[in-house]
């Protein structure tokens, strides 16, 4: 299946999106295309900083095994 990001995004935000997504996975990569594809559908934008941060935050916390965020406890429950 041939991708066209650049029909999504424009091709200065894929420039930026190929400098920031440099090292990941052809699995990442086409995970980033699938939510990319998706955000644009639904919200007809892409953020694609937004996304390969998330992506990489994701990937932070597998490689660490760090997966509780005490910033996550503030913000959760009846406070």
């Amino acid at each position: 299946m041939k991708k066209h990001l650049i029909q999504l995004v424009g091709n200065d935000a894929v420039t930026s999106a190929a400098r920031l997504t440099k090292g990941f996975s052809f699995a990442q990569l086409n995970e980033f295309y699938v939510s990319a594809a998706l955000q644009h559908h639904y919200d007809n934008r892409v953020n694609c900083e937004g996304l390969i941060q998330e992506m990489n935050q994701a990937q932070n916390k597998s490689r660490m095994h760090v997966w509780y965020d005490e910033q996550m406890e503030q913000r959760i429950g009846f406070n």
